[in-house]
């Protein structure tokens, strides 16, 4: 890497190796903004190579490579991996995109930059962005339960790096060295299948989650590796929006500062599950209108204990309660702040203290018994803060949702509900509306509703047996309870 990074007036231009996946016909518009991207590099010797399930002609400077790696369709991105091992000596660089996400050779530039300054187990990595309306950003690599590592903050030579804990951004870029120990530790030549993620980011993020290093974002040059995700699909769904994100950059960036503070949280350990698994506790998380629903109206103190970037919270002080929270960590917490919503220290013990006895008519528990290793004494800790009158409001996944039950019978989902084991010490508990019954009857918390909502495609049934099915039709449970 070193002589790529070293100026010489008579070295040849260093040579990259890209590496497209690209299905069918659908995104053909997207490839050829791709591919003229690469062909009007003038810094770098670049080889364009297409790997497609169906023969393409896409001019003669580009390499199509048809043929999966396996018979499911899903295995195409896996392809590049073998042509990367054949020429593992051959380049400088190699570049492996998805078909509609954008990489410009300032960042490739900005990739070498960084690099000379990086530990050597750690890979410089992206994010990915889409555009709404009026241009706005919205960065769809922050959703559900991703969130930035508060303590991964470290300064190399100029400039400051975070870990996202989301490794997906469609696109990576590695140095022959780097590539060398990807093989070499016998992670990156793996099989197609999924792992942590889907099948086409798990392709896409092997490199990182398989093969001893780490993924690394420059906070301090942020915008010079964020990656246009072209198709702009997801930003109403995943997307976060540009302003919150930047909050979350500015504290992460206060970390690296003298006397800038030091990061709090996570408030509960992360257990290691599946991408889109029901027990992730997300940080970005959509306004939850099954709470807002099921919140009294008289209750004009709100206490919200597990936070992420305060939807919900952020919508019951707009209709008039007034919101404490106690956030996931202190990096989520400048989202909630920014919306008005006071906020606690992400730490259960300081905010315990801040609290000093205050009471609250309604107290919130979005999603974090299941994660709490004891759900009893949580409730407990909490149940001394809640006024005479007031209720607790747990929200917790369903074990016995439909959904969960047909993933419990396919072999696929048992290896996926596995995880709930929590091999890294993080506790999952499989939460059922009889647990957690009891553990707020233990808690001396008695019930008085059962608020679930059944899933909205599953209505009509809920209807037709009087809400007597509700236990297996909601998706999430929602319990109420008084002191």
């Amino acid at each position: 890497m070193n002589d790529i990074l070293t100026p010489a007036v008579h070295r040849p231009l260093p040579r990259v190796l890209v590496a497209i996946a690209n299905h069918g016909m659908r995104n053909r518009r997207f490839l050829d903004q791709l591919l003229a991207e690469y062909r009007a590099m003038r810094r770098y010797d670049v080889k364009l190579v297409v790997h497609s399930n169906v023969p393409k002609d896409l001019g003669d400077d580009v390499e199509v490579h048809v043929g999966l790696p396996s018979n499911d369709p899903w295995s195409l991105p896996f392809a590049h991996k073998q042509l990367f091992a054949g020429q593992r000596n051959d380049h400088d660089l190699y570049i492996y995109s998805e078909d509609d996400t954008l990489l410009k050779e300032s960042q490739i530039d900005a990739f070498l930059q960084v690099s000379r300054v990086l530990p050597r187990e750690q890979i410089a990595g992206f994010m990915r962005y889409e555009i709404g309306p009026c241009g706005r950003k919205y960065f769809s690599g922050m959703h559900s339960h991703y969130h930035w590592d508060a303590h991964s903050v470290r300064r190399h030579g100029d400039w400051v790096f975070a870990r996202h804990t989301n490794e997906h951004a469609a696109c990576y870029i590695m140095t022959r060295a780097q590539l060398h120990r990807a093989i070499d530790s016998g992670g990156y030549l793996l099989p197609p299948e999924k792992r942590s993620y889907g099948m086409p980011e798990t392709a896409a993020t092997d490199p990182y989650t398989c093969c001893g290093m780490t993924k690394t974002v420059c906070i301090s040059r942020f915008d010079e590796f964020c990656l246009h995700h072209l198709p702009d699909a997801y930003w109403q769904t995943l997307g976060l929006e540009e302003e919150a994100a930047r909050h979350e950059i500015a504290r992460l960036m206060s970390y690296a500062s003298l006397g800038g503070g030091s990061p709090m949280g996570p408030l509960l350990k992360s257990p290691l599950l599946h991408d889109g698994d029901r027990w992730n506790k997300w940080y970005y998380e959509t306004i939850r209108d099954d709470i807002l629903a099921a919140v009294p109206i008289t209750a004009r103190r709100i206490l919200s204990v597990g936070c992420g970037h305060a939807a919900t919270e952020a919508a019951l002080a707009a209709c008039g309660h007034q919101v404490t929270a106690i956030p996931l960590d202190s990096v989520i917490s400048a989202t909630g702040e920014a919306k008005g919503v006071r906020i606690l220290p992400a730490d259960l013990d300081l905010a315990c203290e801040h609290l000093n006895g205050s009471k609250f008519d309604c107290i919130l528990l979005p999603d974090i018994l299941q994660l709490a290793p004891a759900p009893v004494g949580l409730l407990k800790r909490f149940r001394r803060h809640l006024a005479d009158d007031g209720s607790m409001l747990v929200s917790v996944s369903n074990w016995n949702y439909l959904g969960t039950l047909r993933q419990r019978m396919s072999k696929t989902g048992r290896r996926c509900l596995g995880c709930l084991a929590a091999a890294n010490g993080a506790v999952v508990h499989r939460t059922t509306r009889s647990l957690v019954s009891n553990w707020l009857e233990q808690a001396g918390l008695p019930i008085i509703r059962h608020l679930g909502m059944p899933h909205r495609r599953l209505h009509k049934i809920s209807r037709w047996s009087l809400g007597l099915a509700n236990e297996v039709l909601c998706e999430k449970l929602i319990v109420m309870a008084s002191r």
